[in-house]
């Protein structure tokens, strides 16, 4: 049986260089410092975006507090790094408007998918013999009105023009995904 996640396939169909650089080479792969941070950026929208799926209140106070919670643990070294500083707050602004425009809307329309008793956002796993592909859904939701079941994946982009758009009927992630 082969195991692969699902970042790595998409590494790999942009370009196998970049898969064989940034997840083989010397045994642990290796990432341009300047990709780094944008990198870990795209890790922690995907799991803001789960955590406020699990908030209860999403008020803007509770709000607030989960984004002070981030800001927290920031030294004053880090305060002062403005490329750090400035894809921060973007990352912060994404949460709050998320959280204030987008969220209660999902939640008035739509229900969690539950496998015994928790909401269906884990990791699982498309069995395609011999291979196996771990993927890890950012949000499986039920329509409360026609019971019709909705997959999302949270992709963050700057560009979404037609070919981008067009693109996802191509993509591993999102077919793997729902396959699983």
């Amino acid at each position: 049986v082969y195991l692969t996640d699902i970042d790595s396939i998409n590494l790999d169909d942009r370009c196998g260089m970049k898969f064989w650089y940034g997840r083989l080479e010397g045994g642990r792969g290796i990432v341009r410092k300047e990709d780094a941070l944008a990198d870990q950026l795209g890790l922690e929208i995907h799991e803001d975006l789960r955590t406020i799926a699990k908030m209860e209140d999403i008020s803007p106070e509770a709000i607030q507090g989960a984004l002070d919670g981030i800001l927290e643990p920031l030294s004053a070294e880090d305060r002062q790094d403005q490329k750090k500083m400035e894809l921060l707050y973007r990352r912060l602004g994404w949460i709050a408007a998320f959280a204030l425009y987008i969220e209660p809307q999902l939640r008035e329309d739509f229900e969690p998918v539950l496998k015994d008793g928790k909401a269906l956002d884990t990791e699982l796993i498309f069995a395609h013999e011999p291979l196996w592909v771990i993927t890890k859904p950012d949000r499986i939701l039920r329509s409360k009105q026609t019971r019709e079941v909705i997959y999302q994946e949270y992709i963050p982009s700057t560009n979404t023009g037609r070919q981008w758009l067009h693109s996802h009927h191509y993509k591993v992630r999102l077919h793997a995904g729902i396959a699983a």
